[in-house]
């Protein structure tokens, strides 16, 4: 199974549109990741060991799903995700390790309409879903929550 993955992976796949990665080993997300692949619109690292994430791992992509799911998150950075913010309009982030959100974690993601966030034991900062005017389904099952006051 796959441990690591870098940007000489994606060399040369020139054409690809969806990346599966789903079921590996892989441990992080390295910085600028992906390359300069404006085709590439599905990237799934589900069910991984990935525990963090590098700088830009989505830059000069047109992703507009993103599967995170079933890992080892705890954190990540504000802005991991505004390299993407023009297309993603999918993000899977249930069954990890996360505990809080980020102040604004996804505030420039105005496409999105899915976000997944269940089976993670979270604390939401009340502003941390804001700016998600396009928001339609919402996950927040199984994450302990026992209030959501929250500024759409």
């Amino acid at each position: 199974r796959i441990e690591t993955i870098s940007q000489e992976n994606f060399a040369f796949c020139h054409n690809i549109r969806r990346f599966n990665f789903e079921g590996n080993l892989i441990s992080r997300i390295p910085d600028f990741m992906v390359g300069k692949k404006r085709q590439l619109e599905f990237l799934c690292l589900s069910d991984n060991r990935i525990s963090s994430i590098g700088v830009s791992p989505f830059i000069y992509t047109s992703l507009n799903e993103i599967s995170l799911s079933g890992n080892q998150l705890t954190e990540f950075e504000p802005l991991v995700f505004n390299d993407v913010r023009e297309t993603l309009t999918h993000l899977y982030l249930s069954s990890n390790l996360l505990t809080t959100l980020p102040s604004r974690a996804f505030s420039n993601l105005t496409l999105l309409r899915f976000l997944s966030l269940n089976v993670n034991e979270l604390q939401i900062p009340s502003d941390a879903l804001s700016g998600l005017e396009n928001l339609y389904y919402l996950n927040l099952g199984e994450t302990g929550l026992t209030e959501l006051d929250v500024e759409w």
